[in-house]
């Protein structure tokens, strides 16, 4: 994790990497966290990204994130980031997640009507957007989210560790 950060500047955690010149995954599988099934419509509003196109990037996961804030583009992903988490509506938390569907928000809470959205999960949502306008790709090889195992894994996250 550190040589990476040292070499690119930072470490993000998802898998798999996301490709750097489109940001989308190659052959995305099933059963990995989508940005389209987390984010928002407002998120999305605000980096001009079709749902549907949405659902081709992998979530990056918010077990554990490196950055070197000597490096432009590092310092530049956690203005960002800051900047979306100090503006209102932008970091609507669990309380405001479509998690159980909108008959279950309160009034205006909802954060998709779409009903492939289960939630908003905003800091993973927004690091994902980021890194994505910015070309930052994830550390895949390094991660395993769920229950899933490999040799090169370091950082491993999941409900049922």
């Amino acid at each position: 994790m550190w040589a990476a950060i040292e070499e690119r500047g930072w470490f993000l955690a998802g898998e798999p990497p996301l490709d750097p010149e489109t940001g989308f995954v190659a052959n995305p599988e099933h059963s990995m966290d989508r940005l389209g099934c987390w984010s928002s419509d407002r998120s999305l509003a605000e980096f001009r990204l079709s749902r549907d196109d949405a659902m081709k990037v992998t979530l990056l996961s918010g077990t554990c994130i490196g950055l070197d804030v000597t490096r432009a583009k590092s310092r530049l992903f956690l203005d960002r980031l800051t900047g979306y988490a100090q503006q209102p509506g932008h970091y609507n938390g669990t309380h405001a997640s479509g998690l159980f569907g909108p008959p279950h928000l309160p009034e205006g809470k909802q954060v998709s009507s779409d009903p492939r959205v289960a939630g908003h999960r905003s800091d993973e949502v927004y690091m994902t957007l980021i890194a994505r306008d910015l070309k930052m790709t994830s550390s895949g090889e390094m991660f395993t989210g769920g229950n899933a195992e490999k040799p090169s894994t370091i950082i491993k996250s999941g409900y049922n560790l």
